[in-house]
């Protein structure tokens, strides 16, 4: 650790840096590590002693506190509500009126409410000319997918949160009330999701344990199947362009690709209230129309380890690779497949070249 010389304030004469380890904050430091949980410490050293030193104490206090109020600027809140809403739909004509009235009709208002038609051959676009100046109604240029349906309604908004919701699924009235006092109770959060219902075939059913909704580090559990679901999602605009949005090579699993992305730095909130009913079971869902949807996983777990530069983290994304190869190969054998096994047999000796160069 080394100590420079302070850029604000009074600066005593005779200032000079020092270069020394702090045995405390090392001690605290490795526990945290322990639990991958980032630690900081700030700390005020003086070996000096005289009549002055109260003195310039008192005056490097208030240098120290001023240069930490505008590092902790965040911690105010986070400010009157800002938030714009994105809701990609393709052929869902019969699903997305209801889907926007729920947004329109919420106890908390969103600044606005953009709706991104990937593309539709149905009445989906006449059907929501209904609404008028409620909403912002953006045309893809293809049927590109909900990963570039998404990127383009962000691209679009002007709130500094976005809130995603899938067309087929509805929000509570209170839902973006909630997560606002949500954000207001923890500052430091960039992005957090609510709790859902879930409704399959028009019949409620209760997740397993496997799915419950995680929060704070989530990075670990996230790997093993998708815990976070777009339409429970608030997060501010400027960290989901810092992460460079929903990888639109993708065509399934891209939610999975950025929560993995963004819960590797930062943690995730989880207002606790059941303010999502998310419908499942319909034929235009993309479990239905991609089998064996870990292949996608796999792709995201091998693009992230090709950037992940921690050897600890590297290794549990190998691992989690390895295990969603193991069940993709076996089947893929069992069908007699060749072509796909020679896919999956070519993913599992990248891993292995990968390991190697990391370890």
């Amino acid at each position: 650790m080394s100590v420079q010389r302070p850029n604000a304030g009074d600066i005593p004469e005779g200032w000079r840096s020092h270069d020394y380890v702090d045995m405390e904050a090392c001690a605290q430091a490795s526990v945290f590590a322990d639990t991958e949980t980032s630690f900081h410490v700030v700390k005020m050293i003086t070996d000096r002693s005289g009549a002055d030193t109260q003195k310039e104490f008192a005056d490097s206090l208030l240098v120290m506190r001023e240069g930490l109020k505008q590092a902790l600027v965040f911690l105010q809140g986070p400010g009157s509500p800002d938030i714009s809403v994105v809701i990609p739909t393709h052929n869902r004509e019969d699903r997305v009126i209801a889907c926007v009235e729920s947004v329109l009709t919420q106890s908390l208002l969103a600044r606005e409410v953009i709706v991104v038609d990937d593309c539709s051959t149905d009445d989906t676009v006449k059907k929501l000319e209904k609404f008028g100046d409620n909403i912002k109604i953006i045309r893809s240029d293809g049927n590109r997918g909900p990963a570039h349906a998404r990127n383009l309604g962000v691209e679009h908004a002007r709130g500094e949160w976005i809130a995603f919701l899938d067309s087929d699924d509805l929000w509570e009235c209170g839902k973006l009330e909630r997560q606002w006092e949500f954000l207001a109770a923890n500052p430091f959060c960039e992005i957090l999701q609510s709790e859902e219902v879930w409704i399959r075939d028009g019949v409620r059913v209760n997740p397993r344990d496997r799915h419950r909704k995680p929060e704070g580090w989530i990075w670990r559990r996230s790997l093993e199947l998708c815990l976070v679901s777009p339409s429970s999602v608030m997060m501010r605009k400027s960290l989901f362009d810092e992460s460079g949005g929903f990888d639109e090579s993708l065509p399934a699993c891209e939610d999975y690709d950025l929560w993995i992305r963004i819960g590797r730095r930062r943690v995730v909130g989880l207002a606790p209230s059941l303010s999502v009913i998310k419908h499942g079971g319909h034929e235009d869902q993309l479990s239905r129309r991609y089998p064996a949807m870990d292949r996608f996983r796999v792709r995201a777990l091998m693009k992230a380890l090709e950037t992940e530069d921690d050897p600890v983290f590297a290794s549990t994304l190998r691992t989690a690779a390895r295990r969603k190869l193991a069940v993709l190969l076996n089947g893929a054998r069992k069908r007699n497949n060749l072509e796909t096994v020679g896919e999956y047999e070519a993913m599992l000796s990248a891993i292995g070249e990968a390991m190697v160069e990391i370890e």
